[in-house]
């Protein structure tokens, strides 16, 4: 009966380590193979329940065989443990992957809202450096605007993972911005990210490991020297 319970596992399993193959080489959304295991995990359970009835039916004569129960209890099984095998290895091969990608676009967003405010401050020298991000996307030159634009967090406050502000950002007297900072925060740190990105009108990059933009601004560890 064990190898029978061996047997029935071996689909669930196929069918997740397809989905891990696909999801790294961007073939087929992993959400058609999500469909495909819960599927076959209905079924099987459908057998399953059907086997076990018929089995102890006392006006039943021909009982179904052991083995036959073996299959469909070690498919119901590994259809229920799969995912939690799929989650645990996509986590540990890819997490990483993911997180550095993030982190590598919110450091390119903030150099552009860097480049993006000294347009701005050049355009209009009696306001100087802009406090809200949507006031940035007019001084695109020209704003154009698609699906897949990193200039987009400048409406959104979002970008890969990461959200954005402009802080510490106030007037003088005469009304003008002469100094500002801006912070990038994983939106789940962990998930989306570990650490935290800030900068100011320097042009300067920091990080804080913590995830934390008060520390980041107030540590300035250097991205040139990690």
């Amino acid at each position: 009966m064990f190898n029978e319970v061996l047997r029935g596992s071996l689909a669930a399993f196929v069918i997740c380590v397809l989905s891990v193959f696909s999801l790294y080489a961007k073939l087929i959304p992993p959400y058609y193979f999500a469909a495909v295991l819960a599927a076959w995990s209905l079924y099987s359970a459908h057998r399953l329940f059907g086997l076990v009835g018929r089995r102890f039916a006392a006006t039943h004569t021909h009982r179904p065989d052991k083995d036959a129960i073996g299959y469909w209890l070690g498919a119901v099984g590994s259809s229920l443990v799969a995912p939690l095998l799929w989650m645990l290895v996509v986590s540990q091969i890819f997490g990483g992957q993911w997180n550095s990608a993030n982190e590598s676009a919110a450091v390119g967003r903030l150099r552009d809202l860097n480049n993006l405010q000294h347009e701005y401050a050049a355009d209009y020298p009696e306001k100087g450096f802009a406090c809200a991000l949507p006031l940035l996307e007019h001084s695109e030159k020209p704003p154009n605007r698609t699906d897949y634009d990193p200039g987009r967090f400048l409406v959104t406050g979002t970008w890969s993972g990461y959200n954005f502000a402009v802080v510490s950002c106030n007037p003088n007297a005469e009304g003008m911005v002469s100094h500002y900072q801006a912070t990038a925060v994983p939106s789940e740190r962990g998930k989306t990210g570990s650490r935290a990105f800030c900068t100011d009108d320097s042009g300067e990059l920091w990080y804080d490991r913590s995830g934390s933009a008060a520390e980041c601004l107030l540590s300035r560890r250097s991205l040139l020297t990690q």
